[in-house]
């Protein structure tokens, strides 16, 4: 059966599929989640620029593949947020690959899992594959948008993620943890940038959600995730105690050709330490260094641009690649 958030009844069509009302969810409305068909445009795509999927659906609102949800928690314990890297509207393919999509237009569409299909072990084809190998008990949360984004240099593309989308994902996020229990913090609730340098485990340079409305240009993806998780403590009326925040990882600075000092002698020791041979180590960025980034990126499938930039140094720094 496929649904969407709705606050009315639902009503039968001719061909007796049942139909939701659409609800938009508002900071007034944090949601009883019914559930409903959804799109994914692949947050998990392989690339940092981003296009939308090749197929439309002749019927976007396909009926899901489940029954009724369960209110008690069942072993979810993590939510992951995305974008979609599609347009903003919900597509097949997002629907199999996260177990909610918030469309253009603030409206939430389930996807073709539950969220408790994703209790492991896995199997291929039965759960929502949204992260790489950080699926096991994750909640899937897109926002549809951000084709043909690109993070540097940066632009949004001619569908970036909206205002609206993210007070709908705050609501959607606040109810969910709610109802398994997850609580709000760095390691739980967490963006898909955030996953390798908190979680530690690679994910081929992704940097969705590293952009909000309204920021010129992305930012560090712990950061971005504070303000999210901030506020959705404030609306699930959370008040937590005050004092500092644990520390933000380090997100070195983008280096390339012709620039010399420490932070380009640590990449090329980095480099080094990885059986990327480039002679010396000294600090300047010629074209041996070059040279070296560009096998790096190749071998952890980046973008091939020489230059070490915040996916390279997070590829760098992240323990036994």
């Amino acid at each position: 059966m496929s649904r969407t958030f709705n606050s009315g009844s639902w009503r039968r069509s001719p061909s007796s599929r049942m139909i939701a009302r659409p609800h938009r969810i508002t900071s007034s409305s944090v949601p009883t989640i019914s559930s409903g068909s959804a799109g994914l445009g692949m947050a998990a795509c392989s690339h940092r620029r981003t296009h939308p999927p090749t197929k439309s659906p002749n019927n976007p609102i396909r009926p899901a593949s489940r029954g009724p949800f369960h209110f008690q928690r069942t072993g979810m314990d993590r939510i992951i947020m995305h974008w979609s890297a599609g347009t903003h509207a919900v597509s097949a393919l997002d629907r199999q690959h996260y177990h909610y999509v918030i469309d253009g237009s603030g409206i939430v569409v389930e996807g073709d899992h539950a969220p408790e299909d994703n209790l492991g072990p896995l199997v291929s084809g039965h759960y929502a594959a949204h992260t790489l190998n950080c699926n096991t008990g994750s909640i899937g949360i897109a926002l549809a948008g951000m084709a043909r984004a690109d993070d540097r240099p940066f632009t949004a593309g001619p569908w970036p993620i909206t205002e609206v989308q993210v007070a709908a994902l705050v609501q959607l996020c606040a109810g969910l943890c709610r109802r398994y229990q997850i609580p709000v913090k760095r390691e739980t609730v967490i963006s898909h940038a955030e996953v390798q340098p908190t979680l530690k485990i690679a994910q081929r340079g992704k940097w969705d959600i590293a952009w909000l409305p309204g920021m010129t240009k992305p930012g560090n993806p712990v950061e971005v995730g504070d303000i999210i998780r901030a506020r959705i403590r404030e609306a699930m009326g959370v008040v937590i105690p005050s004092g500092p925040l644990s520390p933000v990882p380090d997100v070195p600075p983008t280096l390339q050709r012709g620039d010399v000092g420490e932070p380009v002698r640590r990449a090329q020791a980095l480099l080094t330490a990885k059986g990327f041979n480039l002679g010396q180590i000294d600090g300047d960025f010629g074209p041996k260094t070059r040279a070296a980034a560009v096998a790096f990126q190749r071998a952890s499938r980046l973008r091939e641009t020489g230059n070490i930039d915040a996916a390279t140094w997070a590829a760098l720094l992240l323990k036994g690649n």
